[in-house]
């Protein structure tokens, strides 16, 4: 169906790539010993499994009740595999290694779910090769995150779904259904297409078929998560009393209410809600030392959030712990004091400044979420202290990004054509993410788009090309859908 030749040019630029980024962004001299890199979260997945093989217990927190449940065993089952036979550090290598040879097998269902879907060779290669020199989804998989099984799942489990959406087979609907089960035991937030999926094959299909035609597709789609769920769910309940399908709240994690304030806070004001980005407020409010600009700027301040009143916030949520912390100590009345005063700034700015927190703000969160992950981390240094071949790649990785992404924005609000059913399966996942982070949750990591990445490229990239096609027809009569 494609060719292979141009398959073959693809994984041999993102195994470039790979090598590129490896010497780029440190890993090869960072004395870690591995082909990748940890995550902030890292600990988290792979604590889990340490407990379990050494003290019994899946959890990355001993004797924390909301952390048995804390994450879903989605990535942690691969390391486990890997781990019965190997130390902690091959191990986690054995783990980047399969997440470049699951994403160059996506690799190759993208260029088919393009080929099923526009019915246009080059187009599937174009998109093929644009997602195979991306940085922004090459980075995923030499990092220790969820993110990089979770994309090249998704591609993969949407192009079965495409294909029982088309004719339905158990064989189809259950692979979908397999992946996608994968999917959401890795990134519990895309349980949402277990309604999707179902939904777009029953739309599609229920003028031709009866409703038991429609159903037993539908059921066998979502069939492989409940099997499994259950069985979570059920260990879930034996071991703490409670009914939790999915995790515990923040996975696990006891973040203290004045951090979770700040983040909500920053939210608000648009800012991006991370500590470790050195320009943002978060930072501010964090990290002892930070960038001069990172201080809150004029059109931040409220009548209750002024400049003061931050700097005391600040000063709180940066005081150090004490060795023995008792319930009447002086630190845990500070940091509820600081939790209590985030929460009226937050306040003061949904009533003073609605502009700012219902317009400017969601689209600012959605320029953290979309648009960051370019090139900014594809090099280990400052940009300032880049040579000018480092910096002129890096601009152009982010540029790319930009335009590809921008466009992929652009197609959730107009689409130059008629769009099939299936086309339903590649744009609403990539809008809900950004509903549900920018909108209901109000927390951005540019890490998290990377799950609907390949699938936004794709629309990203089609929409780019029937705009073309509609400036500039004759450019584009050539090549018609097959």
């Amino acid at each position: 169906m494609l060719n292979r030749r141009v398959i073959w040019l693809a994984v041999i630029l993102r195994l470039g790539l790979y090598v590129f980024l490896h010497f780029s962004m440190g890993i090869a001299t960072s004395g870690t010993g591995l082909i990748g890199k940890r995550g902030g979260d890292t600990v988290a997945y792979f604590q889990a499994i340490e407990n379990l093989l050494t003290h019994g217990h899946y959890t990355h927190i001993l004797n924390y009740l909301p952390a048995y449940a804390g994450r879903m065993p989605g990535y942690g089952a691969v390391y486990g595999l890997f781990r019965l036979f190997l130390s902690p550090t091959l191990a986690y290598d054995a783990v980047i290694l399969a997440q470049m040879v699951l994403a160059l097998v996506a690799l190759y269902y993208l260029g088919l779910l393009t080929y099923q879907l526009t019915k246009r060779r080059l187009v599937a290669y174009a998109i093929m090769l644009l997602h195979a020199i991306s940085p922004y989804g090459a980075q995923a998989d030499l990092f220790l995150l969820t993110e990089s099984f979770a994309a090249s799942a998704l591609v993969i489990g949407t192009y079965y779904c495409l294909l029982g959406v088309m004719a339905p087979t158990r064989q189809n609907m259950l692979l979908a259904g397999s992946w996608l089960a994968w999917v959401v035991f890795l990134r519990p937030y895309m349980a949402p297409l277990l309604g999707l999926w179902p939904s777009v094959h029953i739309y599609h299909s229920y003028r031709q078929q009866s409703w038991r035609q429609l159903l037993q597709p539908s059921v066998l789609l979502i069939l492989p998560f409940l099997v499994v769920d259950c069985a979570w769910t059920a260990r879930n309940w034996l071991v703490s009393q409670q009914f939790v399908p999915l995790q515990t709240a923040y996975a696990g994690i006891p973040f203290p209410d004045d951090y979770l304030a700040a983040r909500r806070f920053a939210a608000a004001l648009g800012e991006d809600p991370v500590e470790w980005n050195s320009t943002s407020l978060m930072s501010w409010l964090i990290r002892p030392i930070t960038a001069p600009q990172t201080a809150p700027q004029s059109w931040q301040l409220t009548q209750h959030g002024t400049y003061d009143s931050l700097r005391w916030v600040r000063q709180q949520l940066q005081a150090p712990p004490p060795k023995v912390l008792l319930s009447t100590d002086p630190h845990i009345r500070g940091n509820q004091q600081a939790a209590a005063a985030l929460r009226r700034f937050h306040d003061a700015v949904v009533r003073e400044k609605p502009w700012l927190y219902y317009v400017v703000a969601p689209v600012r969160l959605t320029y953290y979420l979309v648009l960051t992950g370019g090139g900014n981390s594809i090099f280990a240094w400052p940009f300032s202290e880049l040579a000018i071949w480092q910096k002129v790649i890096r601009l152009l990785f982010t540029c790319t990004h930009w335009l590809l992404m921008g466009a992929s924005l652009c197609s959730y609000i107009w689409w130059p054509q008629r769009a099939s059913t299936g086309w339903l399966l590649v744009r609403v996942p990539p809008i809900f993410l950004i509903l549900l982070f920018v909108v209901i949750l109000r927390y951005v990591e540019a890490r998290y788009f990377i799950v609907v990445y390949p699938l936004a490229l794709l629309s990203g990239t089609v929409w780019l090309i029937h705009l073309a096609e509609h400036i500039a027809p004759r450019l584009f009569m050539a090549q018609k859908p097959e």
